[in-house]
């Protein structure tokens, strides 16, 4: 973890988004996007859908990416009103339009038809990989990365977090070398292991042992492919005007050419770029 060339903490576990899915329903888990709908359609009665996917900005940024798109150019100035950003929001109305799938707007409502097998498949994190242990058990419950969107031919990029180990500075000065010690012992792979064990936390330690866990595995396999999630407050500050957009242009609220034109002027006055009259 670092910044401006500075190290400021160890990583310890990570996580990100992956696709869960049922084996009472799923068999092989798909591979693209084209065969993920596919098989969500398999399922569209009152009581059983095929996928849940909270349309989400952190859920579904990794398709973004995989659209080319991008939140900031290369001068930080927004990308928002784009090409890209445009694919990227009509594929996001396709996929929820598709039959059997259920483009859930609050991450609980896709949460508990998961858990109580109202759903085949779900778009979710690594954090919720134990409740989703509790509640299917580890005979149903699968992982697999997300599918790779037909689109583009490209893998889906999903930010990756970081659970860190930080420092207090008045520790660090009167006691450096336990500080430093402690720090290599808690994000070492003796306690990775014990972690991944005890708790389902992704590791960030590359030779952890995950042989006999494969939803973990799994994870970890999705974090490869994944991107950092930004540190910069710039870039950040843009998740809820495209949380608001997404959710506007999906749910049929907006058109998408209107509402990706007010969501980048909107952008650029937050970040301070709107010209001067």
């Amino acid at each position: 973890m670092e910044s401006d060339g500075y190290r400021y903490a160890v990583p310890y576990a990570c996580e990100t988004v992956a696709l869960y899915y049922n084996r009472e329903y799923v068999g092989d888990p798909p591979t693209t996007t084209a065969r993920l709908l596919e098989q969500a359609a398999t399922w569209t009665s009152p009581e059983q859908s095929g996928l849940a996917f909270p349309l989400t900005f952190y859920n579904t940024a990794g398709y973004l990416y995989a659209f080319g798109g991008r939140l900031l150019d290369d001068a930080g100035r927004p990308m928002v009103d784009t090409g890209e950003m445009l694919v990227w929001l009509s594929w996001l109305q396709m996929v929820r339009a598709t039959p059997g799938v259920v483009a859930a707007d609050s991450y609980g409502q896709a949460d508990s038809l998961f858990k109580g097998g109202a759903v085949a498949m779900l778009v979710n994190g690594s954090w919720a990989l134990s409740d989703y242990l509790d509640a299917l058990g580890s005979d149903r419950l699968g992982v697999a990365p997300l599918p790779q969107l037909d689109e583009t031919r490209a893998w889906p990029t999903p930010y990756v977090g970081y659970h860190t180990l930080m420092v207090n500075p008045v520790r660090l000065v009167e006691h450096p070398q336990a500080v430093l010690e402690l720090l290599q012992f808690l994000g070492g792979p003796e306690a990775q292991q014990r972690l991944a064990v005890g708790v389902n936390a992704v590791p960030t330690w590359q030779y952890i042992d995950l042989a006999n866990a494969p939803l973990l595995a799994a994870f970890v396999q999705q974090a490869q492919l994944g991107r950092p999630r930004p540190v910069s407050p710039r870039e950040q500050s843009l998740w809820d005007p495209l949380d608001t957009l997404l959710y506007n242009v999906t749910a049929g609220q907006e058109p998408v050419g209107l509402a990706l034109e007010a969501t980048q002027a909107q952008v650029e006055k937050l970040l301070g770029l709107e010209e001067a009259p």
